[in-house]
């Protein structure tokens, strides 16, 4: 994906500052372990996690590598990371899932969350969801932050459980208590929509989006960008918005990506650039954001910064329908009257190809 470079805060037309001063927010990546928790580390894994800061892989991968050869758990832990990975020597992804799974024996609770994660991902070997369910509720119990907002998000989305928005939603504050990007999102959307027992509101739901944003979620700074641009608890600023939405694209957040077109279609805090913006959609739907294949769609039917292709644009239209996007379907119909046999057959192919889906 193209990173879009453009300086946050200057990002109106004339190139000056936006009409609001914006807070920047925080880098995303995976959130630093506490200091209580850094402070428990023995000196060898201290020693790790300062060569990966001056990103000496090598050297962290030996260290790491001698530190679990003379058990100690965070390293340990830290190999399966980095076989995880490939930082510092070969990735090995079943190599890693058997060091977490030896410290989680242990009781070292990191690991045990980031073996649940494999565990219902299938990295290194077969998925396993309930049991990585189980881990995950123990290790959150247990306190380890990434895990209390893991369980918040099956509760919350019903993932293998009845949905319980209570539940979800006091694991999502006990999180956030952590400082957790993830549990701060969540918990702005609990707000925004009355979810979860509270009742909504729009200063809190603005304070958790602010404080996602900052932790680094780019949910979060997507969120942010919505509500500077139709103004929800702030005063309405679309070339702020743009920035937020500049600055998640970056990092190639789907939705992001597909507000940042119609930023530069529209001319919001960018000259309008039609081509830029097609391409942009172009990534968002890469990532299979519904909005994209939408937006992706219609440049590829009228030529908008694009070259006119309408069975492309049929594919993008069915994806979009195919993502849950119901205007998507009489664009998608109309399209499908329009092509030829022969076009109709090689679309429905690439579509096939793309998503393992017929249009319907």
């Amino acid at each position: 994906m193209k990173r879009f470079l453009i300086p946050l805060l200057c990002l109106s037309v004339s190139g000056g500052l936006c009409s609001q001063e914006v807070p920047k927010p925080g880098e995303p990546g995976t959130p630093a372990p506490s200091e209580a928790a850094q402070a428990k580390w023995s000196a060898i894994a201290k020693e790790v996690m300062e060569a990966m800061k001056k990103e000496d892989t090598a050297k962290a991968f030996s260290l790491a590598q001698k530190g679990a050869d003379g058990g100690d758990l965070d390293c340990v832990f830290f190999l399966g990371r980095m076989l995880e990975n490939g930082w510092g020597t070969k990735a090995d992804p079943a190599g890693a899932v058997a060091g977490y799974a030896k410290a989680a024996a242990k009781d070292h609770e990191e690991a045990r969350a980031n073996w649940a994660r494999c565990l219902e991902s299938g990295i290194g070997g077969k998925a396993d969801p309930e049991k990585a369910d189980f881990l995950y509720q123990q290790a959150a119990e247990a306190g380890f932050v990434s895990a209390q907002s893991r369980m918040g998000v099956l509760e919350m989305d019903g993932i293998r459980r009845p949905k319980n928005e209570k539940a979800a939603f006091e694991w999502f504050v006990k999180a956030a208590a952590q400082n957790d990007g993830v549990a701060f999102y969540r918990l702005a959307q609990c707000y925004q929509h009355g979810l979860g027992g509270v009742e909504k509101s729009v200063a809190k739901a603005l304070e958790n989006a602010m404080k996602g944003a900052n932790a680094g979620n780019l949910d979060a700074v997507n969120q942010v960008g919505l509500y500077y641009q139709y103004g929800y608890g702030l005063k309405q600023d679309k070339i702020a918005a743009a920035g937020w939405f500049n600055f998640a694209a970056q990092y190639d957040h789907p939705a992001a990506l597909s507000n940042l077109g119609q930023c530069y279609e529209a001319g919001q805090g960018f000259k309008p650039n039609l081509k830029t913006a097609a391409r942009i959609y172009a990534d968002a739907a890469k990532l299979n954001d519904p909005f994209g294949c939408l937006n992706l769609a219609r440049c590829l039917k009228d030529g908008l910064g694009v070259e006119k292709h309408l069975g492309n644009a049929y594919v993008n239209f069915a994806r979009a329908a195919l993502l849950g996007i119901k205007a998507a379907e009489p664009l998608r119909d109309e399209l499908k009257a329009k092509l030829s046999p022969a076009e109709l057959k090689e679309a429905e192919a690439l579509l096939q190809k793309i998503t393992g889906k017929g249009a319907s």
